[in-house]
């Protein structure tokens, strides 16, 4: 008996489609943008003769970028079953318990009565505060000081030489207190970042300006060293100081010739007052090159001989003061026609040396 085979039509096997997503990435950027320097300046009282504004740096940080967040697919093929083989467990690593660590503590110093951080402290203000006493050694620790705001005080002894340390200083002021000694010149020599500098109305020892080192100090604006009992000659070196924008040396024993190297003064130096002296010789005419003057003061010295007449170079000149000396002859004519001049401070009879001025801005002293 044959058997019927029963023969199928071969079927073929199911198609899988496997639907796979490309994740789309999205990347999300900023630009930090660029931080400005503040431009106000610290809150403290000026002295008459020295300005002291100077601005504070203290940049803020830029702020960081943001994370940049990648998008992820919504779903992923299920992948075919497989069979799975036991695996070990494994075995677990012994932990080790790591050692405490001890909290840091802040280092600080203490300058009259109050603690101020080492690491921190970028400004010391303590103008007008009635504060007596000599300064102390601590200070040269405070390495991250750049403001120094200490006038107008009863400060007495010597200026430490630890205030060389001070090497990131812009501004010291030390204006009308009692501080006596000679000035540190080594330690001033270390501060290469000032940009002012007043010890004026101190009754320091008699001494001579250091003249190498303030030589050194080439980022000064503003240098205020009158009333402080200097002797001797005024140094050349302040004409290397080119960036000065005032000058106050007056009421000192002073007695040298006017130097020539000031006329390297020639853009910047607007006050220059350097009274009540012992200074002999004639005005310099290299005077003449010094473009920005608008203050000359002059008055109660020895100086001799007549007004050079390129002072009518300064067309920015404001106040010319040379009475009580010994010039002789009168004030050049040209002087006259400076624009900006409101005073020119001159001798009249009956002094012994009498000045001749037919410029309507003669007043006589």
């Amino acid at each position: 008996m044959l058997g019927t085979r029963l023969i199928l039509p071969p079927t073929s096997p199911p198609t899988m489609k496997l639907n796979t997503l490309s994740p789309t990435i999205s990347i999300t950027s900023s630009t930090a943008p660029e931080t400005s320097l503040p431009t106000s300046s610290p809150s403290t009282a000026s002295p008459t003769n020295d300005p002291t504004a100077k601005p504070t740096f203290s940049p803020t940080n830029a702020p960081s970028l943001p994370p940049t967040d990648t998008d992820t697919p919504t779903s992923t093929p299920t992948p075919e079953p497989t069979t799975q083989t036991p695996t070990a467990q494994p075995t677990a690593a012994p932990t080790t318990s790591s050692p405490s660590v001890a909290p840091t503590t802040m280092e600080v110093v203490q300058i009259f009565g109050t603690d101020y951080e080492v690491a921190s402290t970028e400004v010391l203000s303590l103008s007008g505060q009635g504060i007596g006493g000599s300064i102390p050694t601590e200070i040269g620790r405070l390495t991250g000081l750049t403001f120094a705001f200490l006038e107008d005080n009863q400060l007495t002894g010597q200026l430490p030489s630890e205030i060389g340390l001070l090497t990131s200083l812009y501004a010291l002021n030390l204006y009308m207190n009692e501080l006596t000694g000679t000035i540190p010149a080594a330690a001033l020599a270390t501060l290469t970042d000032l940009t002012m500098l007043s010890l004026s109305s101190n009754p320091f020892s008699p001494g001579t300006i250091p003249s190498a080192e303030i030589g050194l100090l080439t980022s000064l604006t503003h240098l205020g060293l009158s009333n402080a009992q200097l002797t001797g000659p005024l140094p050349s070196e302040l004409g290397l100081l080119t960036s000065l924008t005032g000058l106050w040396l007056n009421q000192n024993q002073l007695g040298s010739t006017i130097p020539t190297e000031l006329g390297m003064l020639s853009t910047m130096l607007e006050s220059l007052w350097l009274f009540d002296n012992n200074l002999t010789g004639e005005i310099p005419s290299e005077a003449g090159q010094m473009k920005a003057l608008k203050y000359v003061r002059l008055y109660e010295n020895e100086l001799s001989g007549q007004v050079p007449s390129e002072i009518a170079m300064l067309s920015n000149l404001s106040i010319l003061s040379v009475s009580d000396n010994r010039l002789q002859d009168g004030i050049p004519s040209n002087i006259c026609s400076i624009p900006n001049l409101e005073a020119i401070w001159v001798d009249c009879s009956p002094s012994p040396f009498p000045v001749e001025c037919s410029c309507s801005q003669c007043v006589c002293a």
